[in-house]
């Protein structure tokens, strides 16, 4: 952040002071679960798995080592319910994101001046 009793150069300087921390596309939550893998004809596992597996076609061996290769917290739900044009899941997002904001509320439930010291802190 810049210094509030300089002048901003520029509007990317004034805009930077006041976006919010880790507001860029990079920090987005999907990014903290682990990745889905990605495999194409010519990866070891997809030749090792067309190897192991005589006739298959490339698409669905594919389809099948990337299956195998992703983390289990991706495809992991505990309940799943629709309602006409709305859907309910409760899977790994949904329990980070209450995990978070319960975490934001025990912060800010603590008044202005406790929520000012923790940002400090988390600020340096």
């Amino acid at each position: 952040l810049p210094i509030w009793n300089e002048r901003p150069t520029s509007w990317t300087k004034l805009k930077s002071a006041f976006q919010p921390p880790f507001s860029s596309p990079e920090c987005s939550q999907s990014k903290k679960m682990p990745p889905v893998p990605i495999f194409t004809d010519t990866s070891p596992e997809v030749v090792a798995y067309i190897a192991a597996h005589a006739g298959t076609v490339p698409a669905d061996a594919i389809t099948a080592v990337t299956a195998a290769a992703t983390p289990a917290i991706r495809n992991w739900t505990l309940w799943s319910h629709t309602l006409g044009p709305v859907s309910f899941t409760l899977n790994a997002t949904f329990f980070i994101g209450a995990v978070l904001m319960l975490i934001i509320f025990s912060i800010q439930h603590r008044g202005i001046l406790g929520t000012a010291s923790v940002q400090k802190y988390i600020g340096l």
